[in-house]
């Protein structure tokens, strides 16, 4: 909460809807302004499903207090909020710091094409269509690997690795301080997440800008709004 010192006066940003429907309980007769910020598309808004109509009037009626909404993807305003929110839509861009990436170096210190999955590890169809392309490559003798680094269900990962020697699993990271190690040797970014799933078709991710600022080449999957942009 953001206040200019008047107790009844201020401005909330909430991200996510426990705290927005906390915040419109919090708003009731003072003069709080109300921000939303959103990241991802939850899957109750785009399931389709009895529960989802239900969110979506529910949503509908939180916003009616809210004087801006903040998204990542401006596909999140045209494939759903213009439907509900009649108010002021920004792009927040989920734009990596400058000061991050100040001095940013690639270096190659060995001949092996790396492709590098930098991020939490999901979306489990796409990083098995990854992992049983380079072991097919492998056993054809290119040299080639994959460095996955983040956290998620690296257990899962694992049990589908049958070639340990094709495959770099560096578990979480710290961003700041570990990302440009983390890209600088690598040849590709592989950004391919399931593009059955509705939020995944509309949202910007990450890796689109961290693509940009090292101009290292990217990998998304088809019939998504990132392969429009890329």
């Amino acid at each position: 909460i953001i206040t200019n010192g008047i107790k009844d006066d201020g401005i909330i940003i909430t991200s996510n809807y426990d705290l927005l429907v906390m915040s419109r309980l919090i708003c009731i007769g003072r003069n709080y302004k109300l921000r939303h910020q959103v990241r991802d598309l939850h899957s109750l808004q785009i399931s389709g499903t009895l529960k989802s109509y239900f969110f979506f009037f529910l949503e509908t009626f939180l916003l009616k207090k809210v004087e801006r909404v903040m998204v990542s993807s401006p596909e999140f305003n045209n494939q759903y909020y213009k439907k509900i929110y009649k108010g002021e839509v920004i792009l927040l861009e989920n734009i990596p710091s400058k000061q991050t990436w100040v001095d940013f170096q690639k270096r190659k210190e060995e001949h092996i094409f790396t492709i590098g999955f930098i991020g939490y590890i999901r979306y489990k169809n796409s990083l098995n269509q990854l992992i049983k392309t380079v072991q097919i490559l492998a056993a054809e003798g290119l040299p080639v690997k994959v460095v996955f680094a983040g956290g998620g269900d690296i257990r899962g990962l694992l049990k589908d690795i049958k070639e340990q020697n094709c495959f770099e699993i560096l578990g979480p990271y710290e961003y700041t301080k570990d990302i440009k190690r983390l890209y600088s040797n690598i040849d590709v970014i592989y950004a391919v997440y399931d593009s059955f799933d509705r939020n995944c078709q509309l949202a910007m991710p990450n890796k689109f800008y961290e693509s940009i600022i090292t101009k290292i080449p990217i990998l998304v999957a088809k019939n998504t709004f990132v392969e429009s942009e890329v």
